[in-house]
């Protein structure tokens, strides 16, 4: 082992063999002495600390990992501890710079850890004490998201961030969900006098599961015990602001974001929370306001553990969505190409482009203008590039399109990731048999190949072939697709096949959110190949989910391939909600009525949106729909026909109470299956 100056010891708490080799290969070499407390003890952990030269402590964690965490230091001997868990490892460290970190001056250093989420979800970044002096002083307290005791505020004196990266692989898969259920039960255990520490890390556990209406109660707390000009204050002020954005309750997240940036006025991410707040409400001179701080600011203190991107990146995208609402789309333009340039591989901003550019009716393609904001053309566009140029085309429904940039390159299409690509467009026009020929060439082992089994899945439903979909629905445990999702597709297989799902539901509250998300992407499918009746029966099951947002998400789509009948059983839960996504979904379907001719039920949709979306522009909208009114009441005055003019009046410049024409194919033209839809929000 690596000698030096001062000793260090690292300690590790494990509990599985294949996680503790990776740890201790990440960091053995690095340090004096490797102590390792398991609570199983098994061989394979016995060989392992033996092959590093390790000391096993054995023992029961007795679910107190601060008692555990203070067995480790009783039984460590260097002079400084280094702390790992057998979900960690340093990543590619230096001997050298973590021996220069040990210096007469310093007391501790708090080490950034990065958390993966997996399914392509923003990983999580935390400044934790990792690496401090040993000392009979320094105990852990709190039997869950335990606390070091002393003073190790950052400006304390010899307090200091490592140029160190631990990464944390504990929340990939199931990981995530079983993790935060533990956290809450240990947290809710611990009874006594109200903590506003406690409060803010059960609040915090309570919204990894989706469930912000628990989260923000405990997080309130959290807020009213919590030092306001402490760190941990600022980011309990964080969590609540999101949990109450999560919920719609914008007023009160704006006027808490207030008083966290006159706190804490070097927080980027309160800055960036209060710009989007403000978008949600309209206020749309506070909310550039504040993305412009964020853009003076940068990334800002580590101390508030700041999300990537907020103060680059994702302050210029949210700016150009800011502009985009108020209709200066060559200033969004502009901001989203800086977004681009600023984020390495951030390409949100191309779908931004992608929706202003396709509003143009003299743009028959897309693709070429959005490989010159690349800096490509069809000549130097990589396999990537065009891979994610059909991601684009794909949002914006011009799968054809889409299937033909795929095909330029016989690269594009090849492997798992161009398989599943050209299988999702194909499927997306309704060519089935196509889809799952390409669908089948995502081979197993893949980190794709669940992905390709949930579209296959509905495919085989779509040709009836019950016997091949049981099949597909066994071997998504195989492909590591969550619980939650396997029950999802139990569920919709019996509900298709028999007609009817017998017995109780049985689910989950946490688990609806990964339900809803499945159970959308086979409606989506179903609506593609134009089996209208068997997407009625999957939202149907959206709807007994405990998951605010899914009727909301279920009318986006509904509406993106022209049938809001889809949705017809939760209008009126639409219009009382009050997550995010209910404005865009009324904005959705008064965009589908009215290029469907129902111009009553627009107008009803349009009348029900209470704001909820930076992108959310109804009022424009419902004045361009009774212009459209006035003009042909206008026409019709002008031929002389009273009668005529007084029917329009009636049937489009008043909403009616309920959407007139739902389910008609006499009120309009239903659009076709590849038509693109520019404006999708």
């Amino acid at each position: 082992m690596a000698g030096a100056r001062a000793r260090i010891s690292l300690c590790v708490l494990a509990s599985d063999a294949a996680g503790l080799s990776r740890c201790l290969r990440s960091a053995a070499a690095l340090v004096d002495e490797v102590v390792v407390l398991a609570g199983n003890g098994s061989r394979a952990i016995r060989q392992l600390v033996g092959a590093y030269g390790g000391r096993l402590v054995s023992g029961t964690w007795a679910d107190d990992f601060s008692a555990a965490r203070n067995r480790l230091l009783d039984h460590a001997h260097g002079d400084w501890v280094l702390f790992l868990d057998d979900d960690e490892e340093l990543h590619e460290p230096e001997p050298s710079t973590l021996a220069g970190l040990l210096t007469e001056t310093a007391r501790g250093y708090y080490v950034p850890v990065l958390s993966p989420l997996g399914d392509g979800a923003e990983a999580e970044l935390e400044h934790q004490l990792r690496l401090f002096r040993r000392s009979p002083e320094h105990r852990y307290v709190g039997i869950c998201c335990e606390e070091l005791t002393g003073d190790w505020s950052p400006a304390s004196p010899g307090v200091h961030v490592a140029p160190l990266l631990v990464w944390h692989h504990g929340y990939v898969g199931n990981g995530l969900v079983s993790r935060t259920r533990r956290k809450v039960q240990l947290l809710e255990a611990q009874a006594g006098q109200p903590d506003g520490h406690r409060s803010l890390c059960l609040g915090r556990e309570w919204a990894r599961l989706g469930r912000y209406a628990e989260a923000a109660g405990h997080l309130r707390r959290a807020v009213e015990l919590l030092d306001v000009q402490s760190r941990n204050w600022a980011r309990a002020c964080r969590e609540l602001a999101s949990a109450l954005v999560e919920q719609g309750l914008y007023d009160e997240a704006l006027a808490l974001l207030e008083r966290g940036v006159e706190r804490h006025p070097l927080a980027s991410d309160l800055w960036f929370l209060l710009g989007s707040a403000a978008a949600r409400l309209g206020r749309h001179n506070l909310a550039m306001a504040a993305f412009g701080r964020c853009l003076q600011l940068g990334q800002g203190s580590w101390f508030y553990d700041p999300s990537p991107g907020v103060g680059d990146y994702k302050a210029a995208h949210a700016l150009g969505l800011v502009h985009e609402c108020l209709g200066q789309t060559d200033r969004s333009l502009d901001l989203y190409r800086t977004a681009m340039r600023a984020g390495s591989g951030f390409t949100e901003p191309l779908y931004r482009i992608a929706t202003i550019l396709g509003t143009d009716p003299r743009r028959n393609a897309l693709a070429p203008a959005l490989l010159r904001t690349l800096g490509k053309t069809w000549r130097t566009a990589t396999s990537e590039d065009l891979r994610l140029v059909a991601d684009v085309l794909g949002t914006q429904g011009r799968w054809r399109e889409a299937v033909e940039c795929l095909e330029r390159s016989l690269a594009a299409i090849t492997g798992a990731e161009g398989a599943l690509l050209r299988g999702i467009c194909l499927a997306m026009l309704g060519r089935v048999d196509e889809a799952t020929a390409a669908l089948t060439q995502v081979p197993p082992g893949s980190p794709l190949r669940g992905k390709a089994l949930l579209r296959l899945l509905a495919l085989d439903w779509i040709r009836g072939d019950w016997a091949r979909a049981e099949a597909t629905r066994r071997e998504l445990g195989e492909a590591g697709v969550t619980e939650p999702v396997q029950k999802a597709a139990e569920l919709a297989h019996r509900l298709l096949e028999r007609g009817a799902v017998w017995g109780t539901l049985g689910i989950d509250p946490d688990a609806s959110a990964a339900m809803g998300n499945a159970l959308l992407l086979w409606i989506e499918v179903l609506l593609a190949a134009g089996r209208v009746s068997e997407a009625e029966r999957l939202g149907a099951l959206i709807g007994a989910l405990a998951w605010p947002p899914g009727p909301a998400r279920l009318a986006v789509v509904a509406a993106r391939w022209g049938h809001p009948e889809v949705v017809r059983p939760f209008e009126q839960r639409l219009r009382a909600a009050a997550v995010p996504e209910a404005a865009e979904a009324c904005l959705a379907l008064a965009r589908a009525h009215r290029r469907s001719g129902r111009r009553g039920a627009a107008a009803w949709y349009l009348a029900s949106i209470r704001g909820g979306s930076p992108l959310v522009a109804p009022y424009v909208e419902l004045a361009n729909l009774l212009r459209t009114a006035a003009r042909a009441v206008a026409r019709a005055r002008s031929a002389g026909s009273c009668a005529t003019a007084a029917a329009v009046r009636r049937g489009s410049r008043r909403a009616p109470r309920q959407p007139a024409g739902h389910g008609g194919e006499e009120h309009g033209r239903k659009p076709a299956r590849d038509q693109p839809l520019h404006d999708r929000p």
